[in-house]
């Protein structure tokens, strides 16, 4: 891991190499992240059917659904613009900042 250490400690824009690198950490991470999303999903379900679809219902179950479903479609579409060969540096906000 030092060499993603060096990568991101070092003066100036960063190479090819370094770029590409932390690009596969990012996109590695972000598939971790989503597995861990995804088992605890699968993990929960029955208490979620249990507290929250046979009970009463109110904003709080509302406020539930939203940030239980919509936050593994960001993680799809976050994964799919990592993925994309129309993703470009030239899109990316990032790039546009300092470049």
């Amino acid at each position: 891991m030092r060499w993603l250490e060096r990568a991101a400690t070092t003066d100036g824009p960063p190479t090819f190499v370094q770029d590409f690198a932390q690009t596969r950490v990012t996109i590695y991470m972000g598939f971790v992240s989503f597995m861990i999303l995804a088992w605890d999903h699968i993990v929960t379900i029955g208490d979620e059917v249990e507290y929250i679809w046979k009970g009463k219902k109110g904003i709080l179950v509302i406020l539930f659904t939203i940030n239980r479903y919509v936050t593994p479609l960001g993680f799809i579409v976050n994964l799919f613009a990592y993925m994309s060969p129309s993703w470009t540096p030239q899109m990316s906000t990032l790039r546009a900042i300092r470049g």
